[in-house]
């Protein structure tokens, strides 16, 4: 989910928030957000979480990724908390397979 919050937080413009459904898969999210967005030229400014894996914040200014655990999100409900913050439509990019990167010929 995406949230627009740039009307109720003086902190940052948008929230993304995931969710894994475990700490390893936490922490694989956090992580390939980071390097998508490292692809983009950007880097974080922090990130926290990644090792516990329950709750991992990365942030980027304006752009803030929450990655919860499913007990986390559920506990912290940050949808109800930033609840007048409008919900972003979007639709992930579609990535191609790289040539010859899962040993197919092209």
């Amino acid at each position: 989910m995406v949230l627009d919050v740039s009307e109720v937080s003086p902190i940052t413009e948008f929230f993304v928030l995931a969710t894994g459904d475990n700490a390893r898969h936490v922490k694989a999210l956090a992580e390939e957000a980071i390097r998508a967005i490292r692809e983009e030229g950007a880097s974080p400014d922090s990130r926290e979480g990644l090792e516990q894996g329950a709750w991992a914040v990365v942030d980027y200014g304006p752009l803030m990724i929450h990655v919860f655990g499913r007990e986390q999100r559920a506990f912290y409900d940050l949808e109800m908390l930033w609840g007048d913050g409008a919900k972003v439509r979007w639709k992930a990019p579609v990535r191609r397979a790289k040539a010859g990167g899962d040993g197919a010929k092209a």
